[in-house]
């Protein structure tokens, strides 16, 4: 598996930090997924992947009105090159993603993280 640039190094300190954390990257390549998911097994934390979903045109918009914002914010000219290399999360078993819209209010795609997330680890308990 080469990844030239993996975001697990600065999740690896965060988990050093912090029993609970949030990794915000795209985790567009099955080798990043791979690398995070590992780390994750190794200080014994749980893990899940919230795919952000909306339309197109909101999204092209809101890169639109990003840019030069924030270092990490991609210039819009590569989404289309980001989108042909994202890699779908297929590899994900169901347990470890929740899909949220981001075209609703706030506060309703937190509800859907935090309710699911609440409500799986209530099952495994069981």
């Amino acid at each position: 598996m080469n990844c030239p640039f993996s975001p697990s190094d600065r999740f690896a300190e965060e988990l050093r930090c912090c029993p609970s954390t949030i990794a915000d990257a795209t985790f567009g390549k099955r080798c990043f997924r791979d690398q995070v998911r590992h780390l994750a097994r190794e200080f014994g934390a749980n893990i899940v992947f919230v795919p952000c979903l909306c339309p197109e045109p909101l999204l092209r918009r809101r890169l639109s009105n990003r840019q030069g914002n924030l270092v990490t914010d991609p210039p819009l000219q590569h989404f289309e090159t980001q989108r042909r290399a994202f890699e779908p999360m297929k590899d994900l078993p169901e347990s470890m993603h929740i899909r949220v819209r981001t075209d609703v209010p706030v506060e309703q795609s937190l509800l859907v993280v935090f309710s699911e997330t609440y409500l799986r680890q209530h099952r495994e308990d069981r």
